[in-house]
């Protein structure tokens, strides 16, 4: 009786990346919600420009809040270039809320502007009230695309923390294939 030899060989390649410091990546820039960041300070930029321009009651109000969140959406920008967002738990909730809030105080922007417009209009008034509009358009529609992410159905690709669930099934069935053939290998060698 003739004993066939089966010889086999297993390499494993393991690659080990070290980084010493936070890392910069572009990526975040060329992305949707990314350009919506850029456009959102552009936007808070004209705003305080145009309720500067002239005294009236509310302005105030608008330039510390438009301020505000031009200042938070530069801290976005740069948690996404030096993927920060990695490392802090439920981010696309944190993002949710934010862009939420975002969208409410534009809205009184919107309405504190609009009222001081009524008594007295001039061109920097108007301007305020023209580009609160626009200031929450880009907020809503950003604060609609992160609650299409949160909820798992984002319309655009977005940098993320977590594992989309396409990706993440697709390593179990891969996971999955390479354990089934290396079973059907151990099942040949002890025959």
């Amino acid at each position: 009786m003739m004993t066939a030899e089966v010889q086999t060989t297993t390499t494993t390649t393991t690659t080990t990346t070290t980084t010493t410091g936070p890392t910069i990546t572009l990526d975040y820039l060329r992305t949707v919600p990314g350009i919506l960041k850029f456009v959102e300070i552009l936007i808070g930029i004209i705003v305080i420009i145009c309720a500067s321009v002239s005294y009236w009651g509310g302005h105030g109000w608008i330039i510390l809040m438009v301020i505000l969140m031009v200042a938070l959406a530069v801290v976005i920008i740069v948690f996404y270039l030096t993927n920060f967002v990695a490392r802090i738990p439920r981010w696309r909730i944190v993002e949710l809320v934010y862009l939420s809030t975002c969208v409410l105080i534009w809205l009184v922007n919107f309405i504190v502007a609009i009222v001081g417009t009524s008594n007295f209009p001039i061109a920097g008034r108007i301007a305020t009230v023209i580009f609160c509009i626009f200031g929450l358009a880009a907020y809503g529609f950003d604060a609609f695309l992160s609650l299409r992410s949160y909820q798992g159905t984002p319309m655009f690709q977005t940098m993320t923390s977590e594992p989309e669930p396409a990706a993440a099934e697709s390593m179990t069935a891969t996971t999955t294939h390479a354990v089934q053939a290396q079973d059907e290998i151990d099942e040949e060698i002890k025959y």
